[in-house]
């Protein structure tokens, strides 16, 4: 029996998706801009718990998740009701470093059922923006990584607000694929469990 890792879905969705780069919030360089991204901090920090490492889970309480176009700057995240997970994590992201944490964008590959792709897919199709985030039952996500001092990292799922867990059972919504960015990172690798990920490059999670 072929393992996960050896599934051709999977492998043609790690070459499909290895050129994207992790959303990332954009300003322009105005005051509307910043003044935006310091309400934001202010909301956290009125909002956020007794420890730096507590998930912001007003965030995804806060925005419908979503189709949303890109680029989307800091001015215009108060007039938007809804976000996608890209923009979920960059946010969570932004919110865990002003904290003091050492975080970093993690991209996944997640499986779920062929029905709630076509549902996905509609909807984006709708707002007539790209679908290519849906491979069959494979998605494009995007989560958060917060650095520990082990050296090894947690990852927060900004969408269903949930710290995803290195041993998961396969099957709806489990993640088979792990890429920690590289942006600001000294080690090689973090890790994930009992799992080692090397930096940069995609990981088939064998389950």
């Amino acid at each position: 029996m072929s393992s996960v890792a050896d599934s051709p879905s999977i492998l043609s969705a790690v070459a499909a998706w290895s050129a994207v780069a992790p959303s990332r919030i954009s300003h322009h360089g105005h005051d509307q801009c910043e003044l935006t991204r310091l309400w934001f901090m202010a909301i956290d920090a009125s909002l956020s718990g007794v420890y730096p490492t507590d998930p912001p889970t007003w965030i995804r309480e806060s925005f419908d998740w979503g189709p949303r176009r890109w680029p989307l700057h800091w001015c215009e995240i108060r007039r938007r009701d809804s976000l996608d997970c890209g923009a979920l994590a960059a946010l969570s992201c932004e919110v865990f470093r002003a904290r003091g944490q050492r975080c970093v964008p993690v991209q996944l590959i997640q499986s779920f059922s062929e029905h709630d792709a076509a549902h996905w897919r509609r909807r984006w199709q709708g707002a007539k923006l790209p679908t290519n985030w849906i491979r069959g039952p494979l998605v494009y996500h995007e989560a958060c990584g917060v650095l520990t001092e082990d050296p090894a990292i947690r990852i927060w799922d900004s969408t269903d607000n949930v710290w995803i867990e290195p041993d998961q059972m396969p099957g709806y919504a489990a993640t088979v694929a792990i890429r920690v960015s590289q942006a600001g990172m000294e080690r090689m690798s973090v890790a994930f469990g009992r799992r080692l990920l090397p930096i940069g490059t995609w990981t088939v999670l064998e389950h």
